[in-house]
């Protein structure tokens, strides 16, 4: 087993030895993906480590390096998902003592609202995922909401809404978010290769 703490305060001890003798149920989610290997994302020599820059600014080192954004709009796991590629760890992902199940997803113009229940033998809190699929977009799918649920005692369901905003059907495009037109698929899940509820969305 893998468990990953990342930076922790004067407690962390603590907290550490509550999760791993069941005191405490974790519902953390990874904020990245982890690559199977570190050649995964087919990076090219322009896109990392850079080319050397022909006009280096002042006081760069040796070699001064540019470096080339070609993924553009493919950042962190949408480059995994428009060129599935088949991640160690998703984004998104966590681990928890319990289970749970999604369902009566219901979906309009301004929200999108789903039950989420515990279905395991303890106590737990579940973090439920938006991520919306733009028309075209080659596969990418972007987190665009979230929600921790209450601590949820074995057989307890929360019936959990995500609200769209200005952004949820945009991207950043040429300097300015921009609404993208079309119909969008939404994925409701536990991570980003969790999809456990599926709809659409006509902008």
């Amino acid at each position: 087993a893998i468990l990953t703490t990342w930076p922790g305060g004067q407690e962390l001890a603590h907290a550490l030895v509550d999760v791993l003798f069941g005191e405490v149920n974790p519902s953390a989610r990874l904020p990245l993906t982890l690559p199977m290997t570190e050649t995964d994302l087919k990076f090219t020599q322009r896109m990392y480590p850079g080319l050397p820059d022909p006009a280096p600014p002042k006081g760069c080192a040796d070699p001064c390096l540019r470096v080339f954004y070609d993924e553009k709009l493919e950042v962190g796991y949408r480059r995994y998902d428009s060129h599935n590629i088949e991640p160690a760890y998703a984004f998104g992902h966590g681990r928890s003592y319990t289970s749970f199940v999604y369902g009566n997803l219901t979906v309009s113009l301004s929200q999108v609202t789903f039950d989420v229940r515990n279905i395991g033998g303890v106590a737990g809190a579940e973090v439920a995922q938006l991520y919306v699929v733009p028309p075209s977009s080659r596969g990418y799918q972007q987190l665009k909401g979230f929600h921790k649920t209450a601590v949820l005692a074995p057989g307890r369901v929360e019936r959990v809404t995500l609200r769209f905003d200005a952004r949820t059907f945009s991207a950043f495009l040429d300097g300015a978010w921009r609404r993208i037109p079309g119909s969008h698929e939404l994925r409701v899940g536990a991570s980003s290769r969790d999809a456990r509820l599926r709809g659409t969305v006509d902008v």
